[in-house]
């Protein structure tokens, strides 16, 4: 059994290939939930942080001037989990054009203070693949 140049060749750029691509799906996967945990951290110790880091996505800054207020208060009660000045009424999943509850209105301040965080973390895999 001889050398077959063509086919060790082959062989030779297949398998690096094969594993750059496997690393980078390797690579894709990890730093999505990585960053989300970190955002996260951020939503409930210290807003700024995450907020001055979803800044760089324009992107996201473009989705965020068509969002209704409504969507903004889903992705709060669906992402923080920290104590909050208030309590949430019960969300109507049936309601055929959703709108902001009264507490949002009310806690506005509270709210807008970390609801572009909770939307992006919510919808991190727009942004981030």
């Amino acid at each position: 059994m001889g050398w077959n140049i063509r086919s060790n060749h082959r062989v030779a750029v297949y398998i690096p290939i094969v594993l750059y691509t496997t690393v980078q799906a390797c690579v894709k996967m990890s730093i999505r939930p990585k960053i989300k945990a970190a955002l996260i951290h951020s939503l409930h110790n210290d807003p700024g942080y995450g907020i001055s880091f979803i800044d760089n996505f324009k992107a996201f800054r473009d989705d965020l001037e068509l969002t209704d207020n409504w969507k903004k208060e889903l992705a709060i009660r669906e992402i923080y989990k920290g104590p909050m000045p208030f309590v949430w009424s019960p969300w109507d999943d049936d309601a055929a054009y959703p709108i902001a509850s009264p507490e949002y209105d009310e806690n506005y301040e509270w709210c807008e203070e970390i609801e572009d965080l909770c939307l992006f973390i919510q919808n991190i895999e727009d942004y981030i693949e």
